[in-house]
């Protein structure tokens, strides 16, 4: 019994952490970016956005701390970009809270086809997150992170909350 427990959350950990796939990108109105991150998440936003030019770059204003990411971040919002970038005025104690924030300005803008870029191992927890609070179709994209062991734990532990304390919408 123990060892198909321990089976079980083997395979859910390397399929929904470490081995997640992506969704097939359509034709997206907009790139949805989530916050956090070590900068894969930008990096693999701009190479969507030099693939779809017209697709606005979407994510709530970085909070103003000195973290590498969030200072880049702020940056593309206090200035002048070569794309449209939409940045939403906000506070998300969470990526629950975010999910929600982001899906009802999509909602607003009646937009029903986006791609969500977050980390690997992040995209199966904020994949959950759109499909509960998001009625239009989001297409789940990641940037690469080296995995370090306590960012598998967090994702549990958020996977948890999301799943069980805290559903969100």
């Amino acid at each position: 019994m123990l060892v198909a427990l321990g089976a079980g959350l083997l395979y859910a950990t390397n399929s929904w952490f470490v081995e997640p796939s992506e969704d097939p990108i359509g034709d997206p109105q907009a790139i949805v970016l989530i916050q956090g991150g070590r900068g894969e998440r930008f990096d693999r936003a701009s190479e969507l956005l030099a693939e779809m030019p017209d697709a606005p770059l979407v994510m709530v204003t970085p909070a103003p701390i000195s973290h590498p990411t969030a200072v880049e971040l702020q940056e593309v919002c206090a200035t002048e970009q070569t794309f449209e970038v939409i940045c939403i005025d906000g506070d998300p104690a969470d990526t629950i809270e975010e999910v929600e924030l982001l899906s009802d300005y999509l909602e607003q803008r009646e937009w029903d086809e986006v791609v969500v870029v977050t980390s690997k191992y992040h995209v199966y927890r904020v994949g959950l997150l759109f499909r509960r609070c998001y009625d239009g179709e989001a297409a789940m994209a990641y940037g690469n992170l080296t995995l370090w062991p306590t960012l598998i734990l967090h994702e549990w532990g958020g996977l948890l909350k999301a799943g069980f304390i805290d559903p969100a919408c």
